[in-house]
């Protein structure tokens, strides 16, 4: 027996929009430190919902991003790349924004800030998680489940065994 879930599949892509844009306003959100998680967009841009799975009665909805998103929420020590360290710190709104990452002063500073996440790592910073709890509450899945089932339920009535003698079951 299988329910045809139409109005939830369509919910949950919306919610997964939602989602997606929240996540989008977290990365450009200014802490209280007054850093943000993106300077250059490029993780914001790799945001993207992908369905993975759609058939009559299931749905996957994936979000998915560049890999290092996971490594800022959950934190971790890692090796990083001077040279992409050089390519970040010149797009950042600083002294060397708009520089060449290949100049001396930048590469000495970008070899420090790659040394320093090897030995301390990425400190955590939970915005995903915050995310989607903060979003829980407007989570409201019911309605369009309790459309799917009204919808359905003649054909799940029948295929239950009952005799439905050409009648309708309809909702008040």
């Amino acid at each position: 027996m299988s329910i045809k879930i139409k109005n939830t599949k369509a919910y949950m892509k919306n919610y997964a929009k939602r989602l997606l844009k929240l996540l989008k306003i977290e990365l450009d959100r200014e802490r209280q430190d007054r850093s943000k998680i993106t300077y250059t967009g490029a993780a914001k841009k790799s945001l993207k919902n992908m369905v993975t799975k759609e058939k009559l009665n299931a749905l996957n909805i994936d979000i998915v991003g560049n890999k290092y998103l996971m490594d800022i929420e959950k934190g971790r020590k890692k090796t990083v790349q001077v040279h992409d360290i050089a390519r970040w710190l010149v797009k950042k709104p600083i002294a060397y924004a708009n520089q060449s990452p290949e100049l001396p002063a930048v590469k000495k500073i970008a070899e420090t800030i790659a040394s320093r996440i090897k030995i301390k790592g990425v400190k955590k910073l939970p915005f995903i998680q915050q995310a989607i709890k903060q979003d829980m509450k407007n989570l409201k899945v019911i309605a369009p489940i309790v459309q799917d089932i009204e919808l359905n339920i003649n054909e799940l009535l029948i295929k239950a065994g009952f005799n439905m003698n050409d009648k309708t079951v309809k909702f008040v």
